[in-house]
């Protein structure tokens, strides 16, 4: 039997207050199917679901993180929802502020009020049946889950085995069922039967009769764009040493070959710069994922934009240990510097500084997470900035988010400012001697897997690493005899990317774009590489600090 949404017991909603809608009603509607919780966390008790075509008012958003609370058209509570499986009609920010956690669901099920269907949720809702038992399909292995029902219809997506459905219909001359899924056009796919385990009575459903689907062409993102030069840079002169499009192509043909294909669930992001020319390709470049710890670029590019004069020893020390180590104690002392005292204002003003650099792709909202440790929030929850113009992966960070293009045009700015010449950095703030710092601190980079292990071990790489489960993604400018360029690849699986499967991939890209720039010397093969582990990370006695306060 399907799950079915629960609502509160007449026991539970006297004992509750009714929470006051905002002036402007603001309403929910899921991308698919969305759970309900008890509270803003996924591992608060589920209170029930709701399914794209229903709206549902929304009473108030969490204080520290991106959930809202749903509730039944008369300003009862029905649960949380995490904020990247809706649509959001209305204004966020005239939301009241809540932190309340709903009582244990009592037994038994009480009747569901409909949901809002049009723009304005009604004052009150009149109570709907709903279908006595809802129908999943769980894929039995990996399955092309297409537009229509038949093998002639454009693929939307690749599912792999354990993935869930709702079922919606059966066609009525096929073996295909239509599943609620984002991906299509009309939020609706379809998978054939016979690779669904069906939970639930498929005979109930609706039969769907027409016999050819009149539907969209199906046109994807363009994986491939040529850019001019680097942002603020001006016209270079100098041609490139490769042909940047034949080798893109290549190295793009090696992600694909490896799986990440965003039509399958695996979206990638790559963008190459030559340095010589100035001349960026990239492919899906400016689709934005989570930003994990290669936002802490543009934290230290703030940093610097912000500082004036030499760095302290305690600076240089928190620079280090950020860039190097990724330890999130130290970048958040980072933005405190940079926000006077205040983290949240210190993301903000990187933010701000990727704004006026034209990098509209890329934003960091809030301080770093410290395990064990909740941060104080700001009155109000910063917004999404209104220059962020980028497509997004699914379940990607809402509070951090960049592209492959905006990271690679960044560290390509650092190597140009560095260089002592003219550029948007310069323009921002930045004299050369801390463009130089930044990229001799990523230099000293211990990790030496990723990108970096595509090339010799003795190249010179300034890069920087970040990962959580379910991103691996790595930014590095190399500087080899046969020319210097810019490589950042993202990668993405839901839920968990080993590393068995990003890091030879990272590594097989590198080495092809290096053996591409230096052909009379090319790498064999790649090298093995290594993480060291990050307890044993600390550089607040190395020599690197001396190095950096000396720096000029």
């Amino acid at each position: 039997m399907g799950r079915r949404l629960l609502l509160l017991t007449l026991a539970i909603l006297t004992a509750w207050p009714v929470l006051t809608q905002p002036p402007s009603p603001v309403t929910a509607e899921a991308l698919g199917q969305a759970n309900l919780r008890a509270a803003a966390a996924v591992v608060a008790e589920l209170r029930g679901e709701i399914f794209r075509g229903q709206r549902w008012p929304v009473l108030a958003r969490s204080e520290i993180y991106p959930w809202y609370l749903l509730g039944d058209g008369q300003g009862q509570p029905m649960g949380w929802v995490y904020a990247d499986l809706v649509t959001l009609n209305g204004d966020r920010l005239g939301l009241p502020l809540s932190t309340l956690v709903l009582p244990a669901q009592p037994a038994g099920p009480t009747p569901i009020p409909a949901p809002t269907t049009d723009a304005a949720p009604a004052a009150t809702l009149a109570a709907t049946p709903l279908p006595q038992a809802a129908v999943y399909g769980s894929l039995t292995g990996t399955v092309n889950i297409r537009q229509g029902p038949g093998v002639d219809y454009a693929r939307i997506a690749v599912g792999q085995a354990g993935e869930r459905f709702r079922l919606t219909a059966r066609h009525s001359l096929v073996p295909w069922a239509q599943v609620l899924d984002a991906r299509g056009p009309t939020g609706r796919a379809w998978i054939a039967l016979d690779l669904l385990q069906i939970e639930g009575d498929p005979a109930s459903l609706p039969l769907f009769t027409q016999a050819v689907l009149h539907l969209p062409t199906l046109t994807s993102t363009p994986s491939l764009g040529l850019v001019g030069a680097v942002h603020g840079q001006g016209e270079r002169l100098l041609p490139a040493p490769v042909d940047l499009v034949d080798v893109g192509h290549q190295a793009w043909d090696l992600v694909l070959a490896a799986g990440f294909e965003r039509e399958c669930g695996r979206p990638a992001g790559l963008y190459v710069v030559d340095l010589a020319s100035g001349t960026g390709l990239g492919f899906h470049e400016q689709l934005a994922f989570s930003g994990t710890s290669i936002q802490k670029i543009n934290i230290l590019t703030a940093l610097f934009a912000a500082e004036q004069g030499l760095l302290s020893r305690d600076l240089a020390v928190d620079v280090a240990n950020t860039m190097i180590c990724s330890e999130n104690v130290a970048t958040n002392r980072l933005l405190a510097h940079i926000g006077e005292g205040d983290t949240w204002a210190g993301a903000g003003q990187v933010t701000r500084l990727l704004e006026s650099l034209e990098l509209t792709g890329s934003y960091l909202l809030t301080p770093y997470t410290i395990p064990g440790q909740t941060p104080q929030p700001p009155p109000v929850l910063p917004a999404l900035p209104a220059s962020f113009r980028s497509d997004t992966v699914t379940d990607a960070d809402p509070w951090n988010r960049i592209t492959a293009r905006d990271a690679g045009q960044q560290l390509a700015s650092l190597h140009y400012c560095a260089s002592e010449e003219n550029n948007a950095l310069t323009a921002a703030g930045l004299e050369a001697r801390e463009c130089r710092q930044a990229l001799q601190v990523m230099r000293n980079n211990t990790v030496d897997a990723l990108l970096r292990a595509g090339v010799p071990a003795d190249t010179s790489v300034a890069h920087k690493h970040g990962w959580i489960a379910d991103t691996h993604s790595n930014a590095a400018l190399f500087q080899t005899p046969g020319g210097n360029y810019v490589i950042v690849l993202l990668l993405n699986q839901p839920q968990w990317l080993d590393f068995q499967r990003s890091l030879p991939l990272m590594a097989e890209v590198s080495r092809l774009i290096y053996n591409a720039y230096n052909p009379q010397a090319p790498l064999d093969a790649i090298r093995e590489g290594f993480i060291p582990e990050a307890a044993d990370c600390d550089f607040t006695a190395s020599p690197l600090i001396d190095e950096l306060l000396a720096a000029r």
